[in-house]
């Protein structure tokens, strides 16, 4: 949401504060009611749901996006022009935390420059991280529980695959949006490369940064997420937590992040519309 320079361009143009605001909560009810309609389908259709679980979905939804959306734009709205397009170009000097003796150093100095582009997919690793953590130790720890049978009758039902359905389900969704914001990070950041590339940089050295940038997101949000699913399954001592359970949730994460990103950036390398393409 950091769109100082679109809101500056519609404030040159005559729009007023108020219509952009408006225009974001059309874009904050859109964004929360789309997800609502396939879960009120299926409730519908299997008939397992009531109508007050897709209102409740739809607040979470509008209050979750909403203040994303409030908190992003709320400095860049009430600028003036002037002040809007001037933050775009501001010195960085004082976001540097590193010295820059290296392309590693470069890497993590631009993290912290727009610490927001970075949290964002940091924080989706984070949650996948948590998840995967939890739910498969879960299963781990009561997979005895998981086959329910009752004597003298037929009954017998197994949850174990039911268990292994919303896992796969999770990491499917989970994966589908941080190739997302992957896609669109790339995206934004044509003009990064394109300098980049002005100064002498070849597209070995771009994909080497954005490997070494890769590894730095995906490792933050691997421990942090994997630190808060260990200290809440410590508080249960019939937990059992596995060592195969904390490899796959250290190195999926990580995985994921290196095989998007290569592959994004050598399909627009590839493109003769990317920046990145080779003279």
């Amino acid at each position: 949401m950091k769109r100082s320079a679109d809101f500056a361009i519609l404030r040159s143009v005559g729009w007023k504060r108020k219509k952009i605001v408006r225009i974001l909560i059309v874009e904050v009810l859109l964004i929360s009611i789309l997800p609502v309609i396939p879960f009120s389908i299926v409730n519908r259709s299997f008939a397992i749901g009531d109508g007050y679980q897709s209102i409740f979905l739809f607040l979470i939804l509008f209050l979750i996006t909403g203040i994303s959306y409030y908190s992003g734009s709320r400095h860049s709205i009430i600028q003036t022009p002037r002040q809007a397009l001037n933050s775009e170009v501001k010195d960085s000097r004082a976001f540097r935390l590193l010295n820059i003796r290296s392309i590693t150093g470069f890497a993590y100095n631009q993290m912290f420059r727009r610490p927001a582009r970075f949290l964002l997919l940091a924080l989706v690793i984070a949650m996948t991280s948590f998840m995967i953590f939890i739910i498969l130790s879960t299963q781990q720890s009561l997979q005895n529980e998981l086959h329910v049978s009752f004597v003298g009758e037929t009954l017998n039902v197994q949850l174990s695959g039911l268990q292994n359905l919303y896992v796969a389900m999770g990491i499917i969704l989970t994966t589908a949006v941080m190739l997302l914001l992957i896609y669109l990070n790339l995206s934004e950041r044509q003009k990064e490369f394109h300098v980049l590339k002005a100064i002498g940089w070849k597209f070995k050295r771009v994909r080497i940064y954005l490997i070494i940038e890769a590894i730095g997101i995906s490792a933050i949000g691997t421990i942090v997420g994997s630190t808060a699913a260990l200290i809440l399954l410590l508080q249960v001592p019939s937990f059992q937590i596995t060592w195969w359970i904390g490899i796959l949730v250290l190195a999926m994460p990580v995985l994921q992040q290196l095989i998007f990103t290569l592959l994004l950036v050598t399909m627009m390398n590839r493109k003769g519309t990317s920046m990145l393409k080779e003279a």
